[in-house]
């Protein structure tokens, strides 16, 4: 189970439909229906009656939504008091399609290092 997988299936569970969640959260119809059918096997239960495309949550759903907004809620503040001006700051990830990667990516990413400060210092991640 990772949190993802619960921000994901709390998102899902607000917004009752996975299109809408997935829009939410600025990724995949499919990333999202695997996040939630993944954490379903993990934990051996259904999280959603299905009725088109509308969800409801089921009993042990609603039990587990009530659960992992209570961890999201705890990590956001965890995070919060960790981080600060003088600490270092995550890395930014970017995901991309493979065809992208080799075509556009190379283009967008030395114009982002181009930009930098000292932009010398950032030619060992390319």
């Amino acid at each position: 189970m990772t949190l993802n997988q619960l921000r994901y299936f709390c998102v899902t569970s607000r917004c009752h439909s996975i299109t809408k969640a997935s829009q939410e959260l600025y990724v995949t119809q499919p990333t999202v229906s695997t996040a939630i059918r993944d954490l379903e096997i993990e934990l051996g239960i259904s999280l959603f009656y299905r009725k088109g495309n509308h969800l409801t949550l089921t009993e042990e759903g609603a039990a587990l939504y009530k659960k992992a907004t209570y961890i999201l809620q705890y990590c956001n503040e965890l995070q919060a008091e960790y981080s600060g001006v003088n600490r270092i700051k995550p890395p930014i990830r970017i995901g991309i399609p493979p065809m992208l990667s080799s075509v556009f990516f190379p283009e967008l990413s030395d114009a982002f290092f181009a930009k930098l400060p000292c932009p010398q210092a950032w030619h060992h991640h390319k």
